[in-house]
């Protein structure tokens, strides 16, 4: 019996193997970093690469002589800040031309000072030592304190006895603890004065009611 050879032709879309290249390749060339204390606060195109390895991202960018800052220039390169840029801080610094006015962008979280920009929205500079880079994000934890969780146990005076409670277990200041405390005790105390208010004139209204039926009785009798 003959053998039967068959044939296949397998078709793949060139034009989807080069879509998901260059996709995966735009997500390597987007770099992320952050503030000292683990907030995300920027992302960055990757500039061209250099053959020196030991040259990192953001030395790349070009340097401002004055503080050290580096620029980010919007015609240059694609970036993207996640400060808030709604309501910057205005500082003056005394230079050697003369007084120069920054609008200041702080960390989200923190509140640190990570960038700046002058007249030209077009162009921000990075204020020197402000970020890291996605690597060293892991090692923020060890530079900032994390914030302590703080166990509030309150005492309750209802209508003359003490209770203890444990209420929750709260991430806040401390000064908005106090406040909340404040607001608690100010509500328990209210409520607490409503019902002697009440308890009062219950009682008044009975004594009322005892001295009219005394009156009746009094001048019902011919004793």
């Amino acid at each position: 019996m003959p053998k039967i050879i068959s044939k296949s032709i397998v078709c793949s879309d060139s034009s989807k193997e080069r879509d998901d290249f260059k996709h995966e390749y735009e997500e390597e060339r987007l770099k992320t970093f952050f503030c000292l204390c683990g907030q995300l606060s920027l992302i960055l195109s990757e500039p061209e690469k250099t053959s020196d390895k030991n040259i990192s991202i953001l030395e790349k960018l070009p340097l401002r002589k004055e503080d050290g800052a580096r620029v980010l220039d919007s015609t240059k390169i694609a970036y993207k800040i996640t400060c808030n840029l709604d309501n910057p801080d205005k500082i003056y610094i005394k230079r050697t031309k003369g007084i120069e006015m920054q609008k200041r962008f702080n960390c989200k979280k923190c509140k640190l000072p990570l960038f700046y920009t002058f007249d030209n929205p077009a162009v921000t500079f990075i204020i020197a030592k402000s970020l890291r880079a996605k690597n060293d994000a892991q090692d923020a934890k060890n530079i900032v304190p994390q914030q302590k969780k703080v166990f509030v146990k309150k005492q309750i005076k209802n209508l003359g006895k003490f209770s203890s409670v444990t209420v929750s277990t709260i991430e806040e200041e401390n000064d908005e603890i106090t406040e909340k405390e404040i607001a608690e005790s100010f509500a328990m105390n209210a409520k607490i004065i409503e019902k002697q208010l009440e308890r009062r004139k219950q009682k008044a209204k009975d004594q009322g009611e005892e001295e009219v039926v005394k009156v009746k009785k009094h001048r019902g009798t011919l004793l």
